[in-house]
């Protein structure tokens, strides 16, 4: 298992990982000129291969933002959303 640092703005969009990332940790602070961090993925990067279904997160004192994109069927909980597409 492996952790993700996300340190400012930045898309992983279509990115793999030779290790599965299980843990995504925001280090950005408005000390480091980066107040704001937004991480944005594709739904389907995490399926067990390179991103785990299961995330933990890491929270600095910035503002801190993860964006999903093509989640029609996405839970927070390490599973499909209740509330389905």
């Amino acid at each position: 298992m492996a952790t993700l640092t996300v340190d400012q703005t930045r898309d992983f969009t279509g990115e793999s990982s030779v290790d599965l990332i299980d843990t995504i940790n925001f280090t950005n602070t408005k000390f480091n000129g980066h107040p704001v961090a937004i991480a944005t993925f594709t739904a389907s990067q995490f399926d067990n291969i390179n991103f785990s279904q299961t995330m933990n997160f890491g929270a600095s004192i910035g503002v801190n933002a993860v964006v999903i994109n093509d989640a029609h069927d996405f839970g927070a909980g390490g599973g499909p959303s209740a509330a389905g597409p």
